[in-house]
């Protein structure tokens, strides 16, 4: 067993046993739940797999599996399901057992966030993993701001950011620090907390929140 497959294993052990249990009743929710999956894998493994091979990141071959499919260790593969499966399933016990209120949340700050995050793109060009990060951050803060989504006006959802943000720091630390995943110093800020890129925690609020918004999305139209 690698050291990638035991994070892995680790990171999704305890919410798929709890999936099972009848209070929240996860596990009725895993047709949405691996759309949403499939929906994001697509996009995130194409990317993975560009910028592996363009060398902007790479793998410690002796920390992952020898079992490749294009050019990825099997475990990034599994990354994608088993990091999205955890926070969704966070995210629902976290509705389940906390009652729900409405924040004050200027949307304008949104758009704020977006320009500025546009900026540093356009700046750090043509530092891949920087640029590209930053302007995909901000095209998802143009869309909120244009949306007014109301999911950034709940109380749950910011809790859930804060929780999600724990896991990302503890399970990127050991990615990062063993290292598992090794990143092109010319492709990088090279600002990093504790081991991780400043990049990554961008990386992980992108990714987090496009989850949540389209699982919200396919559980309404399920209700329907």
């Amino acid at each position: 067993m690698t050291d990638y497959s035991i994070i892995l294993i680790s990171t999704i052990i305890i919410p798929f046993i709890f999936s099972f249990e009848k209070k929240v009743n996860f596990i009725s929710k895993i047709k949405t739940v691996l759309k949403v999956i499939f929906i994001v894998f697509i996009p995130y493994i194409i990317w993975d797999i560009v910028f592996t091979n363009y060398s902007v990141w790479g793998f410690s071959e002796e920390k992952v599996s020898r079992l490749k499919i294009l050019s990825l260790p099997i475990e990034e593969h599994l990354f994608f399901f088993c990091i999205p499966y955890t926070l969704i399933f966070i995210y629902e016990v976290i509705n389940f057992y906390l009652i729900d209120s409405k924040l004050k949340f200027n949307h304008n700050f949104a758009l704020l966030f977006g320009i500025i995050l546009l900026t540093i793109a356009i700046i750090t060009y043509p530092k891949a993993y920087t640029s590209l990060q930053f302007l995909i951050t901000s095209i998802l803060s143009f869309y909120i701001w244009l949306k007014k989504l109301e999911i950034f006006l709940s109380k749950n959802f910011w809790i859930f950011i804060i929780v999600s943000f724990i896991g990302f720091i503890v399970i990127n630390y050991f990615l990062t620090s063993i290292p598992i995943v090794v990143y092109n110093s010319s492709q990088i800020l090279g600002i990093r907390i504790l081991t991780i890129p400043v990049e990554d925690f961008f990386y992980h609020f992108t990714l987090t929140t496009v989850l949540i918004i389209l699982y919200k999305s396919f559980h309404r139209l399920n209700e329907k």
